[in-house]
C-alpha cells in the first residue's frame, strides 16, 4: 500500500512545478514585455514570450512547455494586444504566434525529455556498473556464502534504491505476502544444481531487469568460488593432519629406538658392561626420553591455536643447533658420523621446526651412507640467504626421481638394511617451507647427494 502512494505523491508534485515553473517564467516575461510596450513603444514583443515559452520546455520538458504556450498566448492577447481592457479577438499574427509558441513548447520539450532520458539512462548504468564492481570485491573476500548475500543486498538497496532490491536465502525465506507482491520479479540464484539464492525486485528499465539477471549469474558464480575454496582449505586442512600423524610416528620411532636399544643392552649385557659403559647407555636413554618429552609439549603447543608461543619465533644459532643434531647422530648406539661447519649465523624462526626438518635430513643422508662415510653439514651466508647443505656419499637417486623425493611415501631405495617409511623428507620440506624456506635436492659428483634448504635473511650476524 504504500509504494502506489508514494508514486501518487511524486507525480502530484511533478505536475505542480510543471505548472508552477511556467507561471514565474511567463509573469516576468510579461512585465518585462509590459515595461518595453510603454517605454520603447514597440509592440514586437512576441520574441519574449517565445523565449518564455522555450525555456519553460527546456526546465519542465513537454507539459511544462505546452501550458506556457497556452498561458503565454492568453497573457499576450489580454496584457499587450487588449491593453488590460480585456481579450480580444486572434488576428492572424497572434494566431501564428501561438501556433509558433506551441511548436517551440514540443520541441524543447521533447529534446529536454530526450537528454533527461538519457542522462538518467547514463547515471543508472554508471549505479549498476558501480554495483557489479563491488560485488565482484565483495567476493573476493567473502569466505561465508551467508555473508555474502547480506552484503550484497545492502550495497544493492544503497547504490539503485528505485530497484527495492531483496535478497534472501532459501534457508530463511521471507513471508508467502512479501514474495508475492505485485510489480516484483523473483530469480533464483542456482550453483551446482541447488538453489542458493533468491533475488526479488521491482520491474521497471530494461537495464535494471538485465543487471539482476547477470547479478543473478555472478553470484552463483562467487558463491561457487566461496565453495571450492573452501573445499581446497578443507583438503590442505586433511592433508596436513594426515603429515602430522606422519611425522609423529616418524619422529617417535628414532628415540625410542635408542631407549630400546640402550635397555635391551642393560638387561641382556649387564654383567659384562663396565660402569661407564652402563653410565653412558643409561644417559642415552634419558636425552632420549627427554627428547621425547619435548617433542610432545611442542607438538600440544602447536596443536593448540590460542597458544601464542606456539607461533613465536626465536633467534637460533644455526650451526650451534646443527651440532647439536649431528650429536645425536654421532652418539656411540647410533654409530654415525655427521661434521658441521660453516659461519656463525642466526636465523628468527621456530627452534621445533628446524631441528625436526634438519634432524629428519640427517637422518635420511646417515641411513644411505657407507658406514665409514661421513655426511657433512654445512651452513654459510649466500647474498640475502642462508644455505644450509647437508651432503652424503650414498648411492644417490635416480634423476627421474629427484623431484619426487619430498612427496609422502616415496623411497628411492633402501638404506643400510633399515626400511624408512617415506615422510621424513616430506615433513622435512613442510617444515622448511613454513619457515619461509625452500628445499631441493641433487646428485653429486662422484656420488652422494646433497640436500640445500634455502632461508631469506631476517635477523642474522655474521662472524
Amino acid at each position: 500500500m504504500r509504494l502506489p502512494f508514494r508514486v501518487s505523491l511524486a507525480s502530484s508534485e511533478r505536475l505542480a512545478l510543471d505548472l508552477l515553473v511556467p507561471l514565474v517564467i511567463l509573469t516576468i516575461a510579461t512585465l518585462m514585455a509590459s515595461g518595453l510596450s510603454v517605454f520603447l513603444a514597440t509592440p514586437r514583443v512576441g520574441v519574449l514570450f517565445l523565449t518564455a515559452v522555450m525555456l519553460s520546455g527546456a526546465a519542465r520538458g513537454l507539459t511544462g512547455g505546452l501550458f506556457a504556450a497556452l498561458v503565454g498566448t492568453l497573457s499576450y492577447n489580454y496584457f499587450l494586444v487588449g491593453n488590460r481592457t480585456g481579450f480580444q479577438f486572434p488576428t492572424d499574427d497572434e494566431l501564428y504566434n501561438m501556433a509558433l509558441f506551441v511548436a517551440a513548447a514540443v520541441l524543447t520539450g521533447m529534446l529536454t525529455a530526450r537528454l533527461r532520458t538519457a542522462r538518467k539512462s547514463a547515471t543508472r548504468r554508471a549505479d549498476i556498473l558501480k554495483t557489479l564492481l563491488l560485488v565482484e570485491r565483495m567476493g573476493d573476500a567473502a569466505v561465508v556464502e551467508e555473508s555474502l548475500l547480506t552484503n550484497v543486498e545492502k550495497t544493492v538497496r544503497e547504490v539503485l534504491p528505485s530497484l527495492a532490491f531483496e535478497l534472501w536465502s532459501p534457508k530463511a525465506p521471507p513471508a508467502a505476502s512479501e514474495v508475492a507482491r505485485v510489480g516484483r520479479l523473483t530469480r533464483e540464484v542456482v550453483t551446482d544444481g541447488e538453489v542458493v539464492g533468491v533475488l526479488s525486485w521491482c520491474s521497471g528499465a530494461k537495464d535494471f531487469d538485465s543487471f539482476v539477471e547477470l547479478l543473478a549469474d555472478r553470484l552463483a558464480v562467487l558463491i561457487g568460488v566461496i565453495r571450492s575454496r573452501d573445499l581446497a582449505d578443507r583438503l590442505k586442512t586433511e592433508r596436513v593432519r594426515t603429515l602430522l600423524l606422519a611425522s609423529v610416528s616418524h619422529d617417535f620411532r628414532s628415540p625410542l629406538a635408542t631407549i630400546i636399544a640402550a635397555t635391551s643392552s642393560l638387561i641382556d649385557l649387564d654383567d659384562q658392561l663396565s660402569s661407564s659403559t652402563r653410565l653412558r647407555l643409561i644417559s642415552s636413554a634419558r636425552d632420549e626420553a627427554e627428547r621425547l618429552d619435548r617433542f610432545v609439549n611442542q607438538l600440544l603447543g602447536a596443536m593448540r591455536n590460542d597458544n601464542a608461543e606456539a607461533r613465536e619465533t626465536e633467534p637460533l644459532e644455526v650451526v650451534a643447533q646443527l651440532q647439536i643434531l649431528a650429536d645425536r647422530f654421532n652418539s656411540p648406539l647410533l654409530r654415525a658420523q655427521v661434521e658441521v661447519a660453516g659461519t656463525k649465523c642466526r636465523l628468527s624462526v621456530r627452534e621445533a621446526l628446524f631441528s625436526q626438518a634438519f634432524a629428519n635430513i640427517i637422518e635420511n643422508a646417515v641411513k644411505h651412507s657407507p658406514v665409514d662415510e661421513t655426511v657433512k653439514v654445512r651452513a654459510r651466508r649466500v647474498g640475502d640467504k642462508i644455505h644450509v647443505v647437508v651432503d652424503d656419499r650414498g648411492p644417490g637417486v635416480p634423476k627421474a626421481d629427484l623431484d619426487r623425493i619430498f612427496d609422502q611415501y616415496f623411497q628411492a631405495g633402501p638404506g643400510k638394511g633399515r626400511n624408512g617409511y617415506g615422510i621424513g623428507l616430506t615433513v622435512a620440506r613442510f617444515n622448511i617451507n613454513a619457515m619461509g624456506g625452500a628445499v631441493d635436492a641433487a646428485n653429486r659428483p662422484g656420488g652422494g647427494l646433497r640436500v640445500t634448504a634455502q632461508f631469506p635473511v631476517h635477523a642474522i650476524g655474521v662472524a
